[in-house]
């Protein structure tokens, strides 16, 4: 038989699976991506439990994989660091468990080895859970330890030229 209720994450996939598939609109809840209402908490309060006190932190975190951006971030560190000392740039997640299956950690490894090579170590530190959690894990886990008065966002499926970085970086501490 048919489900009584079919949740998606979107209006747009709520919309299609009406028009397209017949969907009755009463058997189409849309429950948004979100993030969990955290209290605000003056970061440098936090950063010093963290390993992160006097650091500008900026944040990956996710299933890791190629296409996400990480390779294109960490080749970025270099011009980052040498515009902002204090920067670190965290790779928060664990392997996703396709490419876990198929190579173990050797992708997270390629990662570690590159910002080896680019000398920029003291720049890049990895995070990754004791057990994969999934990609709500990660992100509860990413934004549960973000500390700060702004977080950039970028889904995987965005496209940030690694260049604009340290031009972020810049605007953000502006404030504007």
């Amino acid at each position: 038989g048919m489900s009584a209720t079919t949740v998606v994450m979107s209006r747009s996939a709520s919309t299609l699976l009406m028009q397209a598939y017949g969907v009755e609109p009463g058997r189409v809840r849309v429950v948004p991506h979100g993030v969990p209402r955290l209290p605000l908490v003056d970061p440098d309060t936090i950063k010093p439990h963290l390993d992160l006190e006097g650091r500008l932190v900026i944040l990956s975190f996710g299933l890791l994989g190629p296409g996400k951006g990480y390779e294109a971030a960490i080749a970025a560190m270099p011009a980052v660091s040498a515009a902002f000392p204090s920067a670190l740039y965290v790779v928060l997640g664990a392997t996703h468990p396709d490419l876990l299956l198929h190579e173990g950690e050797a992708y997270r490894r390629r990662l570690e080895a590159t910002a080896g090579a680019l000398d920029v170590t003291d720049h890049v530190r990895f995070i990754a859970h004791p057990a994969n959690r999934g990609k709500g894990g990660a992100l509860h886990a990413g934004f549960a330890r973000a500390r700060g008065s702004w977080l950039g966002f970028v889904d995987s499926d965005g496209d940030i030229d690694p260049a604009h970085l340290v031009e972020y970086v810049r605007v953000a501490r502006r404030g504007g």
